[in-house]
């Protein structure tokens, strides 16, 4: 699966595009396959960790998408 992960806080590069081993989902998920996300305000501030969620890198941001349910 093809990923956009945030790596270490900063401006211009805290995103990058990688190739990551999809797993299985644990009891209590779901795996999507996403047709559309969305990355909103919120979700830049916290790539830049300026947002009162604070995720240690590397993430996969987004709080958005649509898709059809897999697993």
């Amino acid at each position: 699966m093809k990923a956009w992960v945030a790596t270490p806080w900063t401006a211009r590069t805290a995103w990058n595009s990688r190739s990551c081993r999809a797993r299985n989902a644990a009891s209590e998920q779901i795996r999507i396959a996403n047709q559309a996300v969305a990355l909103n305000f919120p979700d830049v501030l916290i790539t830049r960790g300026k947002y009162q969620l604070r995720l240690e890198p590397p993430f996969v941001p987004g709080s958005e998408s649509a898709g059809i349910v897999t697993e």
